[in-house]
């Protein structure tokens, strides 16, 4: 699975991208920039 996360600054983005992670049985690759 690929997910793209886009908003604006202090939007949540990290947030919501670890709790995928957390929810994905699989690998993950987390690439924050």
């Amino acid at each position: 699975m690929r997910t793209l996360i886009l908003g604006g600054a202090r939007s949540g983005k990290s947030r919501h991208a670890e709790a995928l992670a957390a929810a994905h049985a699989g690998p993950v690759v987390y690439l924050a920039t």
